[in-house]
């Protein structure tokens, strides 16, 4: 009966590794280690489940409390700060599609038409090309020139 409870232990325990492959948020792989506990536990003792159950869920929650936050921060440290979203097209070249004035225009930008405006008076043609200098809702606000001012701002 010992090695039952203990080959069922480690089944959930396998099931948990590869439901954790798919997510990789550790989560899984926490259950796991605590799935092994239990899997100890049942083949040492194997009529009482109660205890399997209870050492499981206890070093389920331990690893979820004290080593997930470890192994995350150890992880996210390590990647690249990439700029993601509307922050991403921030100084971006854009080619202007109709003419684009402080109150309405379109560029071509990466792959699609989005709406712009100037900050400025200035009117810029079709067919020449922009900076994206700060994204206001849905429109981008583009410059001539790249070193006329980023300001990386939002509003």
């Amino acid at each position: 009966m010992g090695w039952v409870t203990f080959f069922i232990w480690l089944i959930i325990a396998v099931c948990c590794i590869f439901i954790e492959l798919i997510g990789t948020d550790f989560v899984f792989l926490m259950l796991a280690g605590g799935a092994i506990g239990g899997a100890v536990i049942g083949l040492f003792f194997p009529s009482s489940l109660l205890a399997q159950v209870l050492v499981g869920a206890v070093v389920a929650v331990v690893l979820l409390l004290v080593l997930r936050p470890v192994i995350k921060r150890h992880l996210i440290k390590d990647l690249p700060a990439e700029k993601m979203n509307i922050d991403a097209v921030v100084g971006k070249r854009c080619r202007i599609v109709t003419p684009v004035n402080r109150d309405s225009g379109l560029v071509y930008l990466n792959g699609s038409q989005w709406s712009a405006r100037t900050d400025t008076s200035d009117i810029l043609p079709v067919g020449e090309y922009a900076y994206v200098d700060y994204v206001d809702g849905a429109t981008v606000v583009v410059v001539r020139e790249l070193s006329q001012h980023i300001t990386c701002r939002k509003k």
